[in-house]
C-alpha cells in the first residue's frame, strides 16, 4: 500500500525544427521559461532518459563516426544530466552529494567541450567556456565548506578530540553561503542557458564541418594535450608549490574527464589507474590547501576565541604526516604517469604508421 510518495507529474514540451529554425526555437524557449512553471532540458528518447536516470551509461559512439557526430553524441547527454542536477540541487537546500556531482558534471562538460572545440568560432567558444566555468564556481563555496566540515567530523570521530566549535562555525558559514546561493539561482535561468548552448553547438558544427573521423580527431587532440602536459612540468618543476600543483591538477582532471567520456579513446586500464592515483593525490593536497585557507579566515573572524584556536591547531596537525607523504609521492607518480602516457601515444602513432604503410 502506497502511504507516501515523492512522485510528481512530468510533462514534456517538445520542439521540432529543421536547419535554420534554431533562432525561432530559442525565442519560444525563452517565452516558455519566463512563466512560473519550471523546466529542465531532457533527453527526448524516453527509454534513454529513464536508463540515464537509473544510472546506466549512454550507448557507445560507433568507431566509424565523424567528429561532428561525436560532438552531437557526447555533449547533449551531459547537458541533460546537468539540467536534471540543477533541479535536484535547487529543490533541496542540503543536497551535499548533489552539489559535488553537479560540479563534476559541469567540469566534465567543459573539458569535453574544450576537447572538441577545434574549428568552432573562437569568440563563442570562449564565451561558453567562461559561462561553464562560472557555473562551476557558483558551487565552489558550498563544496569547499562541505569538504572542511566533513574533515572536522572525521577528525573528531578518529581522534575523539572535540571539534564542536569548528563544526558549529563552519555549519553557520555553510548556511550563509547556501542562503546566498539559493537566492541567486533559479532553475529556468540555467535551463535557458543550457538550451542556448545546445542550439548554438548544432549550428556551429554545421558552419565548421570536418572530414576527420572521430577516433582520428580524438587521438590527435589527446596527443596535443599530452605535449602540453610535458611542457607544464618543465614550467612548474616545484612540486611543493601549491599554486603550480593546482595547474597540474586541472590539466590531469581534464584528461580524466575526457577519457571517462570519449569512448573512442581506449587506453590501458593500468594507465587509467595511474591517472586516478595522480588525480587523487593532487586532489587531497588541494583540499588540504583550501582547508588551511578556511582556517586562516576563521581565525581572522574570531581572533580571541581560545577554544576555536585549539581546534584549528588540531585540524592543522591532524594530516601533517599524510600531506608530507603525498608531497614526496607527487614527483614519482607524475613522472611515471607522464612516461606511460607518452609511451601509449608513441605506440598508437606507430600502429597508425604501420596501417598506412
Amino acid at each position: 500500500m502506497l502511504i507516501r510518495s515523492d512522485l510528481i507529474t512530468l510533462y514534456d514540451v517538445v520542439f521540432q525544427y529543421g536547419p535554420g529554425g534554431e533562432a525561432a526555437v530559442r525565442d519560444l524557449v525563452q517565452r516558455l521559461l519566463a512563466g512560473k512553471d519550471e523546466y529542465v532540458l531532457a533527453e527526448p528518447d524516453l527509454k534513454r532518459r529513464l536508463a540515464a536516470m537509473a544510472g546506466r551509461p549512454y550507448p557507445c559512439l560507433p568507431r566509424s563516426s565523424s567528429r561532428e557526430e561525436a560532438v552531437r553524441h557526447y555533449l547533449p547527454w551531459q547537458l541533460y544530466g546537468i539540467s536534471w542536477f540543477w533541479y535536484l540541487v535547487l529543490s533541496d537546500r542540503l543536497p551535499r552529494q548533489a552539489v559535488r556531482q553537479l560540479r563534476v558534471k559541469l567540469r566534465r562538460l567543459r573539458s569535453c567541450f574544450v576537447f572538441f572545440k577545434e574549428g568552432l568560432p573562437t569568440d563563442k567558444v570562449r564565451e561558453w567556456q567562461r559561462y561553464f566555468r562560472s557555473e562551476a564556481e557558483t558551487l565552489s563555496g558550498l563544496r569547499e565548506l562541505d569538504v572542511v566540515l566533513q574533515q572536522c567530523q572525521m577528525i573528531q570521530g578518529r581522534t575523539g578530540q572535540d571539534m564542536g566549535c569548528l563544526i558549529r562555525t563552519f555549519t553557520g558559514l555553510r548556511e550563509e553561503a547556501a542562503s546566498a546561493f539559493y537566492d541567486g539561482n533559479n532553475l529556468n535561468g540555467h535551463t535557458l542557458r543550457l538550451a542556448g548552448f545546445y542550439l548554438w553547438a548544432g549550428t556551429a558544427l554545421d558552419w565548421n564541418r570536418s572530414g576527420e573521423d572521430a577516433a582520428r580527431y580524438a587521438w590527435r587532440r589527446l596527443g596535443s594535450w599530452v605535449e602540453k602536459l610535458a611542457e607544464l612540468q618543465k614550467r612548474y618543476p616545484d612540486f611543493h608549490n601549491m599554486e603550480d600543483l593546482h595547474k597540474l591538477r586541472i590539466k590531469v582532471k581534464r584528461i580524466r574527464y575526457v577519457l571517462q567520456t570519449v569512448d573512442v579513446l581506449r587506453l590501458p586500464s593500468s594507465l587509467v589507474r595511474q591517472l586516478k592515483q595522480v588525480q587523487d593525490t593532487l586532489g587531497f593536497l588541494h583540499d588540504d590547501y583550501v582547508n588551511s585557507n578556511w582556517m586562516d579566515a576563521v581565525q581572522r573572524l574570531h581572533p580571541d576565541d581560545a577554544a576555536l584556536d585549539r581546534q584549528i591547531q588540531v585540524f592543522r596537525t591532524s594530516l601533517d604526516a599524510r600531506v608530507g607523504q603525498s608531497l614526496e609521492q607527487v614527483p614519482v607518480l607524475w613522472e611515471g604517469f607522464l612516461a606511460s602516457l607518452q609511451d601509449v601515444m608513441a605506440r598508437h602513432r606507430g600502429n597508425g604508421l604501420r596501417r598506412r604503410s
